[in-house]
């Protein structure tokens, strides 16, 4: 299953981090949580993540600005703070989604990366 982000118009660029959480924010039908940092640190040890890219993590929980963002049959994502992840169940569901997160990635002035 693929996996897209929305990020930065440039390698150089500073993500519009209030602009897409305000975007995500007003999705109809949106739920917010916080991110499980902790379950996120876990796996990846299991999957041999180096110390500084766990240790990042943790930062970036200790600043709290890392939020899940769902709309029931849509939009699956978690907000960082230099990026907007999608996750999909189903090409469908990826097809679906895929013209709500180019409009994001529009009105934001970002990019969009495929994994």
């Amino acid at each position: 299953m693929s996996a897209i982000r929305i990020i930065p118009p440039t390698d150089e660029a500073p993500f519009p981090y209030d602009a897409a959480k305000a975007i995500l924010e007003g999705l109809p039908g949106v739920s917010r949580s916080e991110t499980d940092i902790p379950e996120i640190v876990a796996a990846g040890a299991r999957f041999g993540w180096p110390k500084a890219m766990i240790d990042e993590h943790w930062e970036l929980m200790r600043r709290g600005k890392c939020f899940d963002y769902h709309v029931e049959d849509g939009i699956s994502c978690t907000l960082w703070e230099d990026n907007i992840f999608f996750g999909f169940h189903s090409g469908e569901h990826e097809d679906a989604c895929l013209p709500v997160i180019q409009s994001m990635a529009a009105q934001l002035g970002c990019r969009i990366l495929r994994h």
